[in-house]
């Protein structure tokens, strides 16, 4: 990777000017809006051949990345990451660290990163691989994730998911009958409507669980839908006050590059003549006026043949793609 300027030590962290991350595999994203800046941490990358879990993070601030090493949680994957704006700061919540020795182990630490460095706090996420989005309108995080057999990783036999308030530095579990979701779980929060948003798929078909005023709606939705698919990016846009939803892996194992937006009724199909390659495990994340795609499992170039981690970036903006440099 080609350094933009000279490296500057800082104790007790080090920070690097880069042209872009490496390509990596389930990462997460997240934008802090105190600071403006695009946040990644996490994920997979190869290193001398093999996948392993750096402890970096990433920071993009419209035109330039720049790394900081500093001390703090072990690398890790299927990890909350969220911006607090209430905190102004965002929030690391559990996931799965690598193991070094032993199997990889799932974690339940919490901490928070300001731009300079990690805190760890002193409480545990309740449940298991969590999933995590900020409600705006109530001024707190929301954390969805399985809470049985919480030691078991990659589990398909987990059937109780909660739903979890964080707020004040204090855990509040909020319901326990919402979708079990055996394979990957995306939520996103419709601040116009003041809904949690969770699109699952039962019987190969799509149902949208929305929670709103503590109870769960779950609507089905016709053949106008996303087909049946995993690993998909979705989030909410604020200037098309929609859930917008991209890509994914088919039942076949199939990338998908399909487009879309839901309304709290229906889905709408977004067709434009140029965008992003089908694509699987990316990330959407609202940008003040704009929504950016991150990374995701792409197809190797021609002639080579399969797939691999990508970290291109796209911008959604006034209906149109644009690819960023």
């Amino acid at each position: 990777m080609r350094l933009l300027s000279l490296l500057i030590l800082f104790f007790p962290f080090t920070i690097i000017v880069f042209s872009q991350p490496n390509p990596r595999h389930l990462e997460e994203v997240a934008y802090d809006k105190s600071r403006d800046r695009l946040i990644l941490f996490g994920g997979a990358e190869f290193s001398n051949g093999k996948l392993e879990e750096p402890s970096m993070v990433y920071e993009w601030d419209g035109s330039t990345w720049t790394r900081f090493d500093a001390s703090g949680p072990c690398g890790r994957r299927g990890h909350g990451w969220v911006f607090d704006e209430d905190r102004k700061e965002t929030l690391l919540i559990g996931g799965v660290c690598e193991g070094r020795i032993n199997k990889d182990s799932a974690v339940f630490d919490l901490w928070s990163w300001d731009g300079r460095a990690w805190i760890q706090h002193n409480s545990q996420c309740p449940v298991k691989e969590p999933e995590a989005v900020y409600d705006p309108v109530n001024k707190r995080i929301l954390v969805y994730g399985a809470s049985n057999n919480k030691t078991a990783i990659n589990d398909n036999t987990a059937s109780v998911f909660e739903l979890w308030e964080y707020k004040s530095n204090i855990w509040k579990m909020l319901t326990a009958d919402g979708p079990a979701i055996v394979s990957s779980r995306m939520i996103s929060f419709d601040s116009e409507r003041s809904i949690l948003v969770i699109p699952v798929f039962d019987q190969k078909k799509m149902i949208v669980w929305e929670w709103m005023a503590n109870s769960w709606e779950k609507i089905f939705c016709d053949t106008e839908s996303p087909v049946y698919r995993t690993r998909f990016a979705i989030a909410y846009s604020s200037v098309e006050k929609r859930v917008m939803l991209f890509g994914g892996l088919s039942e076949k194992r199939e990338q998908l590059g399909d487009f879309w937006k839901w309304d709290g009724k229906k889905w709408e199909s977004i067709r434009t003549k140029e965008g992003p390659s089908v694509r699987n495990s990316h990330h959407f994340v609202f940008l003040k006026d704009k929504l950016i795609l991150y990374g995701g499992s792409v197809p190797k170039l021609p002639p080579a043949n399969g797939i691999e981690p990508g970290n291109e970036m796209w911008s959604w903006q006034k209906g149109f793609w644009k690819r960023l440099k």
